[in-house]
């Protein structure tokens, strides 16, 4: 006569019938499986009623296990081959331990009919597209922006109707207006000869200074008006006059003159005087007591 071992057995037990019996590991989609014996002469009556009194056993265990809640197993069983479906809440059957589980296959997904994903796919990768070629476009517009506004301007000659060339310059508080018209070299200035408004040398050396760099000493006839100022200041507001004068006749005359400095106002003026002090910077005699 065969005998039957039940689902769950104590580890001595299964250790006593492990060499006459072999076992089948019991699994969540197939519960009624159990250890068979190894004859195979078994009647069908008997294995008919053993399935339907470990079917009834099974059963009881969920049901109990739903009624408690949430607990541990008290019987014997292997972690590895245990039936864990008594572990499913009821809210949730296809979950384990209650816990719901996203989705992920898409079974349960409902898609709008109305929505075309190919046409939202291309509405995106053309917005995407006009994006970065924008940005392309706005790059390029500043590179050429920058390379215009490094070119050097174009400068045309200036002269008016009676062939002359003016020129504004100015240095600390004075100011020079000049013409230059071609001419075999004579400058006046306010009205008088060039050596008697300035006796000085060094003055006429350094208001002559941009004809020499240009190499037009005795081309132009020079007038001059100046004002403010003493000596000094007149005579470099005449020489920057002068500078600017000779490029508005021939731009050409530009280079040698500002590598020379010439087409640059002098900013230094005379520093004023400050309250508690003497002069700009010198401060009355210190007094200890």
């Amino acid at each position: 006569m065969s005998r039957f071992i039940p689902l769950a057995v104590g580890k001595h037990t299964a250790r006593r019938l492990a060499s006459s019996y072999t076992f089948t590991i019991p699994t969540i989609h197939n519960i009624s499986t159990f250890m068979q014996p190894s004859n195979t002469s078994t009647t069908a009556s008997t294995s008919t009623n053993t399935t339907t009194s470990l079917a009834h056993e099974i059963a009881h265990r969920q049901f109990s296990s739903l009624q408690k809640g949430f607990r541990h197993r008290t019987h014997p069983i292997s972690l590895t081959d245990g039936d864990y479906t008594d572990y499913t809440s009821s809210n949730s059957s296809s979950s384990p331990y209650g816990i719901a589980t996203p989705d992920l296959d898409g079974t349960d997904w409902e898609l709008d009919a109305d929505f075309d994903f190919d046409m939202e796919k291309d509405s995106q990768r053309k917005a995407d597209d006009e994006t970065i070629l924008q940005a392309e476009r706005d790059s390029e517009a500043r590179r050429r922006s920058y390379i215009e506004k490094s070119k050097p301007p174009i400068r045309i000659p200036m002269i008016d109707e009676r062939g002359r060339a003016f020129g504004k310059g100015g240095r600390k508080t004075a100011t020079a207006q000049v013409w230059i018209s071609p001419g075999i070299g004579m400058v006046t200035v306010n009205k008088l000869p060039f050596v008697e408004y300035f006796p000085r040398d060094s003055h006429r050396e350094d208001i002559l200074g941009p004809m020499i760099a240009s190499q037009t000493c005795g081309k132009f006839d020079i007038y001059c008006v100046v004002e403010g100022g003493g000596k000094s200041g007149q005579a470099g507001a005449m020489r920057h006059g002068l500078a600017r004068a000779l490029e508005k006749y021939n731009p050409d005359y530009r280079p040698p003159m500002k590598a020379l400095g010439f087409m640059k106002r002098d900013p230094r003026k005379v520093e004023r005087k400050k309250v508690g002090l003497k002069k700009a910077r010198k401060a009355p005699q210190w007094v200890k007591r």
